[in-house]
This record gives structure tokens, C-alpha cells and sequence, in this order.
């Protein structure tokens, strides 16, 4: 970091701006926490986001994170600041951060497949999601993290993400075509029930 002048007006926004970093070492700081930033150049926004959508469209890179937003919108945001995610970028992390990944099999929940009486049996679903809840959170206790810190942050916040496969096999054991808007239904309803169904098999619900 460059030196500031000590006669710089520091509220001038054209010149300096005041942002909350994870890092502040060796950063102007106020009261509030916020490390003072030079500004050296200014672009259009528009130009920028041009820039950088076209980049992610054609070539898959850079991946673009609103990190303010997600930090906002984290249901820890009490206890951690949200850092990086992984390369996919489905989980944001904290530093020593660890979320341990598991997949429900939709095939096995479709009854009479490719029949005219073909339906998803959402109360087995139910079922099996709950019981896979408690068994992610035990995975948990033999996680088999690599640092000690990573293995305390896992055990505070005791993360899993719960996810499903099979998809577009069971759409069409239904009889629906992908992208549809029957297909997108189904689709809303079967995560809603992950989702509601996960939350009643959780640690301290039952």
C-alpha cells in the first residue's frame, strides 16, 4: 500500500473510498473497521459488466460472486465472513470453511415408470431425505479434515449440503419433457420438499 498523504482530504470520493476488507493489516482504518482505499481510475460500470459477462459467456471465466450481497444474505453472518467458494461456487465459505456433499437418487422414488400411471412417490422422498439429514450430519463427526481448523469450524456449524441426481431420468420416466413448464413444476416441487423435508431431519428437531 502507498503511503497517504497526511494532508489528504480522506472523505474526498473521488480520491479515496472506505471499504469494510478481510484484511486490514498495514490499511488506514476507522472506528468503524473500514480501511481507506486509493482510487486510481475510473471506468463505466456498464463497460465493466460488458466486459466481464462476455468473458464468463464465451469462456466460462471469471467467475462472478456479488460477495457483499452473499455476505448479506448469509444466515451466519453473525460469526463468519464468506471468503471464496468452490470452483462450481454452489457453497460460499468462511476461512477453514468445509461443507460435505451428499446425493439423493431421484430414479428410485418413480412408481410405474414410463407408463401412462407413472408418479414420484414424494412421501418415500420424504422419508429418505430426513434420514439422509441425520446421516450427513454424522459424517460430521468422522469428516477427516485435514486441519484442525477446518475440523472445529465443521463441528461449530456442522455444514452438509444435501443434493439430488437424476433429474432429467426420471422427467422422462415421467413422461415429461425437459424445460417444460410441467417439468419445472415437478422440479420446484421436489426441491421444496428436499428442502422442508431436510429441515425436519435436522440436528435438534426430532
Amino acid at each position: 500500500m502507498k503511503e497517504i498523504d497526511g494532508q489528504a482530504d480522506l472523505e474526498d470520493e473521488t480520491k479515496y473510498v472506505w471499504r469494510h476488507w478481510p484484511v486490514t493489516d498495514r490499511y488506514l482504518k476507522r472506528e468503524d473497521g473500514a480501511v481507506c482505499c486509493r482510487v486510481y481510475k475510473t471506468l463505466p460500470a456498464r463497460q465493466i459488466w460488458s466486459q466481464i459477462m462476455t468473458s464468463t459467456y464465451e469462456y466460462a471465466e471469471p467467475g462472478f460472486l456479488l460477495i457483499d450481497r452473499y455476505n448479506q444474505m448469509n444466515n451466519n453472518w453473525w460469526c463468519e465472513n464468506i471468503r471464496a467458494t468452490n470452483p462450481c461456487a454452489e457453497q460460499g465459505l468462511p476461512p477453514h470453511g468445509a461443507c460435505l456433499l451428499g446425493s439423493v437418487n431421484l430414479t428410485g422414488f418413480v412408481v410405474d415408470p414410463f407408463t401412462a400411471q407413472a408418479r414420484f412417490d414424494y412421501t418415500t422422498f420424504g422419508e429418505v431425505v430426513r434420514v439422509f439429514t441425520r446421516m450427513l450430519d454424522n459424517v460430521v463427526e468422522i469428516n477427516g479434515l485435514p486441519l484442525p481448523e477446518q475440523r472445529e469450524e465443521i463441528r461449530r456449524k456442522r455444514r452438509h449440503g444435501m443434493g439430488y441426481l437424476g433429474l432429467g431420468s426420471v422427467l422422462a420416466m415421467l413422461g415429461l419433457r425437459y424445460g417444460s413448464p410441467e417439468a419445472v413444476v415437478f422440479t420446484e416441487k421436489v426441491t421444496m420438499q428436499m428442502a422442508v423435508a431436510g429441515w425436519g431431519g435436522g440436528p435438534g428437531t426430532q
